[in-house]
């Protein structure tokens, strides 16, 4: 018995299964960029927020759901997400579900340069935020601001004792 007019036919069977209609594709035209908040760059807070959306033809958000995330980073990527601008292609029905992925990353700490009259770390002026833009992820990349004591400096070039170090006692000198 021949089984090859039937490998064809199977064949040809689910390829027509499978040609359902085509994906709609939603494409972000003009990304509202998100913000670290302050508080969680402070809390070292690093974590993907995923975002279910609901788009309309038109493209403009028709309601976000938190899928996962931090509540902290939630509401930046929620808000980010209700301004975007987005281009439904192809889109048949009055809304249509879409992905989105907030990544919110943090690098090394910045620490001050110098104290000033008052007590307070003079940090350098320019920002650390950084967004990218990757399909459907976006990441948002900041640098944490390190603690500045100005009551003691600590001398690294001589040896201190771990205890001297902890107390912040061993660099101490009057002024």
């Amino acid at each position: 018995m021949n089984r090859t007019p039937l490998f064809v036919l199977a064949i040809l069977a689910s390829s027509a299964l499978a040609q359902s209609p085509p994906p709609t594709k939603v494409i972000v035209t003009k990304l509202s960029a998100p913000t670290y908040p302050r508080l969680a760059v402070q809390a070292r807070i690093t974590e993907t927020v995923e975002l279910s959306l609901a788009v309309r033809r038109d493209g403009s958000i028709e309601s976000v759901r938190l899928v996962s995330g931090h509540p902290m980073l939630a509401t930046a990527a929620i808000e980010s997400a209700q301004k975007t601008v987005f281009e439904c292609k192809e889109c048949r029905e009055p809304s249509t579900s879409h992905r989105m992925t907030h990544k919110f990353e943090l690098g090394d700490a910045v620490y001050c340069e110098e104290i000033d009259a008052n007590g307070y770390g003079i940090y350098d002026a320019k920002s650390y935020t950084q967004v990218g833009q990757s399909q459907d992820t976006i990441t948002v990349f900041d640098r944490p601001f390190g603690t500045c004591d100005p009551a003691v400096k600590i001398s690294f070039l001589k040896f201190r004792s771990p205890k001297c170090l902890y107390l912040w006692r061993c660099g101490k000198r009057p002024l």
